[in-house]
């Protein structure tokens, strides 16, 4: 019986572990407002290199339009499967002496091609919000207004709302 206990506790524990691992952290950020002025942190700290030699390969219409306004660039790649890899870029924008901030996650397909995009975290729209992607791929907003969007990338990179 007392093995039956140890053998029980050893399961519980790993499961544990396991239920643990799945929700990791792989990206995110925060809102911070000083004298009316909204900016963004974000974890884990990635060096972010502007969007130049590969834009036509990275960024879709919407962002080459907004190269006009702002600056786009990368910062890595946060999830890789065998169908999918995400990536996370940052735009930024300088409207009447502020900088405003929108992170957006995609997903490319084997051959680099854009599968979907997301706006994960911004401070160009009102309200503005904060999120976090976790291992499981799920995304959870909270925006300054008090509402939170949940949002799960699928098997084959689509981002879904819920």
């Amino acid at each position: 019986m007392k093995q039956f206990k140890t053998i029980l506790s050893i399961i519980i524990a790993a499961l544990a572990l396991t239920s643990c691992d799945n929700d990791r952290v792989l990206f995110k950020t925060n809102l911070e407002t000083n004298d009316q002025k909204t900016n963004i942190t974000y974890s884990p700290n990635l060096n972010f290199e502007f969007v130049v030699d590969s834009a036509s390969v990275l960024l879709d219409n919407e962002d080459l339009k907004n190269a006009l306004r702002g600056e786009t660039a990368k910062g890595g790649t946060l999830y890789k499967s065998d169908r999918f890899q995400v990536k996370l870029f940052l735009t930024t924008f300088y409207y009447s002496g502020v900088y405003q901030y929108e992170f957006k996650l995609r997903t490319f397909s084997k051959d680099m091609k854009i599968i979907d995009s997301y706006t994960f975290s911004q401070t160009t729209r009102d309200p503005a919000c904060a999120a976090t992607l976790t291992s499981d791929l799920e995304i959870t907003k909270s925006c300054e207004d008090g509402s939170e969007i949940i949002a799960q990338i699928d098997d084959y990179g689509k981002f879904i709302e819920r």
